[in-house]
């Protein structure tokens, strides 16, 4: 934690989407993977277990491991990762468990459950229903685990110009989406708030107080990126594909030689 000046007010490092063995795929137990980032100084995570195999009795298990892990210098917040239909939603900060089969049902649940709604890794899907997830709170645009590790691809940013066609104060966000120790890779939240709080944390998320960045690329929530910026971020797009280019020109000419 350190203090901001400017903004008046603290600095939080935290990281949001993660996955541990409360995971079906995840590797790493809660309290290694919280031991090991408070050694990295981060302040807080927000957790997105998968909701497939989960019933209250499991999320009160993953609720109270996350009160036992934190203390006055690091918080541990729950969350879900919802599936319905291929579309991807976090839930964070929720401490109860529900399904639902429908996007809008879900993200209304996750809202009157003092949770915020997030659209998870937006370059996996060929269509998103935008009617049907408009009402969530954040838009992931920046997800390592889908290629984008340098920065948001250029398909993402077309989401979220989509998204703000609807409404103009969608945040951007990114997230590890981490399951394994390889997936902790630098790309974090500074988290603007008084406190390290649970409340706080998600409020100052919600309000656009906040920014990611892998160190090098500062993503703004919910200001327009400069043209400058915009220009980097593609440039870094385009070096993302070169390595998926190569690979397909290698089995392209794998297969020419078989014959």
């Amino acid at each position: 934690m350190v203090y901001d000046t400017m903004k008046g007010t603290k600095t939080f490092r935290g990281l949001i989407h993660i996955h541990t063995t409360y995971s079906y795929d995840g590797t790493l137990s809660l309290p290694d993977f919280v031991h090991l980032v408070k050694s990295r100084h981060y302040d807080f995570i927000i957790l997105t277990e998968h909701a497939e195999d989960y019933d209250d009795k499991k999320m009160q298990l993953l609720v109270n491991e996350c009160s036992n892990v934190s203390d006055d210098a690091f918080i541990a917040i729950p969350g879900l990762e919802f599936n319905i239909n291929g579309i991807h939603i976090l839930g964070i900060g929720i401490e109860n468990y529900f399904q639902e089969t429908e996007p809008e049902e879900l993200i209304r649940k996750i809202h009157e459950n003092n949770g915020l709604a997030i659209l998870a890794h937006t370059i996996d899907y060929t269509t998103i229903p935008y009617a049907k997830v408009k009402g969530v709170d954040l838009i992931e645009i920046w997800n390592p685990r889908y290629g984008e590790r340098l920065a948001p691809s250029r398909a993402s940013l077309k989401v979220l110009h989509e998204f703000r066609t609807i409404k103009k104060t969608y945040s951007a966000t990114g997230g590890l989406d981490l399951h394994t120790i390889k997936d902790l890779v630098p790309l974090y939240q500074r988290v603007f708030s008084d406190r390290l709080t649970r409340s706080d944390i998600l409020n100052s998320l919600k309000g656009g107080e906040f920014t990611t960045t892998n160190g090098f690329i500062e993503l703004p929530p919910q200001k327009d990126l400069t043209i400058t910026m915009t220009a980097f971020i593609y440039l870094s797009a385009f070096v993302q594909y070169i390595p998926t280019i190569s690979k397909k020109i290698i089995r392209k000419i794998y297969r020419m030689c078989k014959f």
